[in-house]
């Protein structure tokens, strides 16, 4: 397996740092290739080329596939066939980060202004299998994969990004992706299961409660506070409960639930910003 990190909040990552998938890989008895840029730039550098030849040279007369999550899953798509892979995985990959290839991508704008994908050539891609939520603008990334190479799509509506998150807390991931690597992945059967679990999931339980709209803010933290009961040690959702309850006058409770994610990760930034607002 070549793996490609996703987006970092501290990019630069250690040359001794796990690789994306790396203890799943290790336990599972699976060779891996673990690659991750020095930035957030979507693998748009220079010298890629090279960098890819010595992986394809390293990996030289193995059966090899691609994998990564949403930068990396983008990776791991444009450059399957340059590696000669015989698949590729993909969780919530971007096709492009360009407003006029994609017209619903408004995430990442600071990479998106600065950052020119490369004409990288995509000889023979493989077959691919994408994750994605279609409820958000992954859609319309997957859509686009799906009509220059063959693709198996795997919808999972409010999975939300990146779709990996629902599922590793539904049992699904791991099975998967085992199952893809030997040949015998079943969608329709990942979709029964997904269905069925999804209520396991704190992930897609806030993912959920984020889509309803402003007149159904009950419904709204009923939902965050089962996604709080699923996965009680996550910040996310109290976090989020909290802004809610602060958008609704609630100020005390908010505090609360912004203490409470705080207690969980004493050195989150991101949590004590909130909690100074």
């Amino acid at each position: 397996m070549v793996t490609f990190a996703n987006y970092q909040d501290a990019p630069g990552t250690a040359p001794d740092a796990p690789g994306f998938g790396e203890a799943f890989l290790d336990a599972q008895g699976i060779d891996a290739i673990h690659i991750a840029g020095v930035a957030n730039d979507w693998y748009q550098y220079a010298d890629m080329p090279r960098a890819l030849a010595a992986v394809r040279a390293a990996a030289s007369g193995r059966r090899l596939f691609t994998y990564g999550s949403s930068m990396g899953g983008y990776a791991a798509l444009r450059f399957a066939g340059t590696l000669g892979a015989a698949g590729a995985i993909a969780i919530s990959p971007q096709y492009s980060l360009d407003r006029r290839v994609v017209p619903s991508e408004r995430r990442w704008r600071p990479e998106a202004a600065r950052l020119r994908f490369l004409p990288w050539p995509d000889p023979d891609p493989p077959g691919a299998v994408i994750f994605y939520d279609p409820c958000g603008p992954d859609g319309a990334h997957a859509a686009l994969w799906a009509a220059d190479r063959a693709a198996t799509l795997v919808p999972l509506p409010h999975a939300g990004h990146p779709a990996g998150m629902f599922l590793l807390q539904a049992g699904l991931l791991g099975p998967a992706v085992l199952d893809i690597l030997a040949g015998r992945f079943d969608c329709p059967a990942l979709l029964r299961a997904a269905r069925a679990r999804r209520r396991q999931s704190g992930h897609y339980l806030a993912m959920l409660a984020a889509a309803q709209p402003p007149w159904r803010r009950r419904l709204a933290m009923r939902l965050m506070r089962a996604a709080m009961e699923a996965a009680p040690l996550m910040t996310l959702y109290p976090s989020r409960l909290a802004g809610m309850l602060y958008r609704a006058g609630a100020d005390a409770e908010a505090e609360h639930w912004h203490r409470h994610a705080l207690s969980l990760a004493p050195d989150d930034p991101a949590l004590m910003f909130r909690l100074s607002l």
